[in-house]
């Protein structure tokens, strides 16, 4: 449904014609839950979603899905990708999807649970400090990446975390691949339950 074929008028001949396959991918947040209010958020897999995730986020995110890109959670067929935290599951669920592989990738990155970082702002220090994130995070994007380029995730659809999904769009900047401006507020870090498209 996503996935298209783009191809430039400039790259065909007389003898040949190049044929660019571009997948275009939505990367959710989870919608809110009790790590983003006030309980422990990095290394919390229970965390569940908050009333206002339920009766508020998650319906606003359906309709997007919905009405924006054209994908009915409750008549979509192929399974999406999740982080093995319940919080990425639940909001996959309450959007109506049915199939849902849990996949340790999109897990929030470990280091984040570190004496370093444990009581860090870490999205203040991603907008103060020019986009920073730990190296763990970005070789972590770049794999993904890699997996989303050469088909060894074949999902649309995947649901992570705000630092995960930074990492993922930093470097797609970096690479020149997506031309990401970053929010003056948070950079690449998406709000929760926020919908962004990338194309790979």
């Amino acid at each position: 449904m996503l996935s298209q074929i783009k191809m430039s008028p400039w790259a065909c001949s007389y003898l040949f014609c190049y044929i660019i396959y571009m997948t275009k991918v939505l990367l959710i947040r989870h919608a809110e839950s009790t790590a983003n209010k006030g309980d422990v958020a990095f290394g919390n897999f229970e965390a569940p979603l908050t009333d206002n995730a339920l009766n508020n986020q998650i319906p606003n995110a359906r309709k997007e899905l919905i009405e924006k890109y054209g994908i009915n959670p409750d008549e979509y067929s192929r399974p999406v990708a999740v982080s093995e935290y319940y919080r990425t599951y639940q909001t996959a669920k309450e959007l109506g999807f049915r199939a849902i592989d849990e996949i340790e990738v999109f897990n929030e990155s470990e280091i984040y649970q570190s004496d370093e970082l444990a009581s860090l702002d870490v999205i203040k220090k991603h907008v103060d400090d020019d986009g920073w994130l730990p190296e763990q995070e970005l070789v972590r994007a770049r794999q993904i990446i890699e997996n989303i380029k050469n088909g060894t995730f074949d999902y649309e659809i995947i649901f992570s975390h705000g630092m995960v999904i930074a990492g993922i769009l930093s470097e797609l900047n970096r690479l020149g691949a997506m031309a990401i401006e970053p929010d003056n507020k948070r950079g690449y870090v998406p709000l929760q339950s926020q919908i962004i498209q990338i194309e790979i």
